[in-house]
């Protein structure tokens, strides 16, 4: 399967589920609870089904792309221009989150590792465009931001963690600390046989599951407002970057060792 239709194909799956996903939150959710109308429980369960179901779809997909990531990419500007957006909106991470009451150790942490996550995806995508060399033992920093924010989510809705909501934004979450482990190996040349063959398939899962759950959320926050919303965030900034973040920079990664394949390297 070409590469180019694989990413196609996950942008449409993404925009299908989004839009299965809204429409459950607005005609099968009850909006004082977050929980299914009892009605319609059995339609919700069967359509957040679906969603996950059409994920794992690409995900098998992608195990058959004509391209395999390398660790010789060279960061393209583009890439390194959604770099450099989301370290800033990650530095601005104290005023764009309105997080729920939390213990003060988690806030802390969070707002240290923004800070630091922040840094290094703004230098990073810098190194595009002028000669910079970023320690390799530095890509470790983005994880414990990205893990401090599914700990939040956790912590924060764990007590009605049933809620199909707070089941989407925790998978979302978890998707993308996976790939952000796979995505940042690759940056600081730390790979295995397993992390080349599973980023792609997880690159398009963490995509999609990102686009349903930041996207669904924004289009219920400014349809009928927040009290529809009863997960992470209404305007998720950092997920919104992310959207546009993961394909590039997936691609950018692929397109190197398909090069050398193509010139017969």
């Amino acid at each position: 399967m070409k590469t180019k239709n694989l990413f196609i194909f996950s942008l449409c799956l993404a925009v299908i589920c989004t839009a299965i996903r809204t429409a459950t939150i607005l005609y099968a959710t009850e909006g004082t609870t977050g929980f299914f109308i009892a009605r319609l429980s059995g339609l919700g369960i069967f359509l957040s089904i679906a969603v996950f179901l059409l994920t794992v779809t690409a995900f098998i997909f992608a195990f058959f792309a004509d391209k395999k990531p390398s660790v010789n990419f060279k960061l393209n500007p583009l890439s390194g221009t959604l770099s450099i957006i989301c370290g800033i909106i990650t530095l601005l991470y104290p005023i764009l989150y309105k997080a729920p009451s939390l213990i003060g150790w988690q806030n802390n942490l969070t707002l240290f590792f923004a800070f630091l996550s922040g840094l290094w995806f703004a230098l990073y995508g810098i190194s595009a465009f002028i000669n910079i060399k970023i320690p390799p033992i530095s890509c470790v920093v983005p994880m414990f931001y990205y893990l401090m924010r599914l700990v939040l989510v956790f912590t924060s809705f764990s007590s009605s963690a049933l809620v199909a909501e707070h089941v989407f934004s925790l998978s979302y979450r978890c998707a993308l600390l996976v790939f952000m482990l796979m995505f940042l190996r690759i940056c600081g040349g730390f790979t295995s046989k397993r992390t080349l063959k599973f980023f792609l398939p997880v690159s398009v899962t963490t995509f999609i599951l990102t686009f349903v759950s930041v996207i669904s959320r924004l289009i219920v926050h400014f349809s009928l407002g927040d009290a529809f919303i009863h997960g992470d965030i209404p305007v998720d900034y950092d997920g919104i970057a992310l959207c546009l973040f993961i394909l590039p920079m997936t691609y950018n990664i692929l397109k190197k060792e398909s090069e050398e394949t193509e010139n017969g390297f």
